[in-house]
Order: C-alpha cells, then structure tokens, then sequence
C-alpha cells in the first residue's frame, strides 16, 4: 500500500526509529490542537501534500538526525494548527 500523506514515508528515519508514541491527555489544549492539525490535513487535500513535501525533504536533507527533523515541522504544523484551531473553536 502507497503512503498517504497524512502516513509516514518509508524512509531511513522510519527504519531507525519505528514508533513514536505519545500520551496526551484527553481533551487537553494540546490533544485540541493535534486533531484540529490532523482535521486540517484530512479536509484540505493540499495542505497535506504540502506536509508530507516538508517531511520527505527533511527526511532526505536530515536522515537520521531526528532532533533536527522535528523542529524542521515546527513552524509548519504552528501555522496549520494555528489556522485550524481557529475554526474549530468558532463552531
């Protein structure tokens, strides 16, 4: 099966490092935040490809070297989040 943009991509990142798992708490500020940003990705085809342009570069650009990788989306998942915690709350 061919990933999606909203799944990781097959590269050496993934093979290093597998699995992240997070516990957030339910229904806290920061759990709003990730399904507002995954909501995002789901309603706006664009958005998403965008996002997985930005990891597959980082991928490529910093293999192996997560502590750069993750800062590297920061700035990309702020301003989606951002965008789509803001419309979620005025429902």
């Amino acid at each position: 099966m061919a990933d999606s943009p909203a799944s990781p991509s097959s590269t050496s990142l993934r093979k290093e490092q597998p699995y992240n798992l997070q516990l957030i708490p339910y229904r806290s500020d920061c759990w709003n935040r990730r399904i507002a940003f995954r909501e995002n990705l789901r309603s706006h085809p664009q958005t998403a490809w965008e996002y997985a342009d930005l990891e597959e570069r980082l991928a490529r650009d910093l293999p192996l070297d997560r502590p750069a990788y993750t800062p590297g989306k920061d700035s990309f998942i702020r301003l989606v989040t951002e965008r789509a915690f803001a419309g979620l709350t005025k429902r």
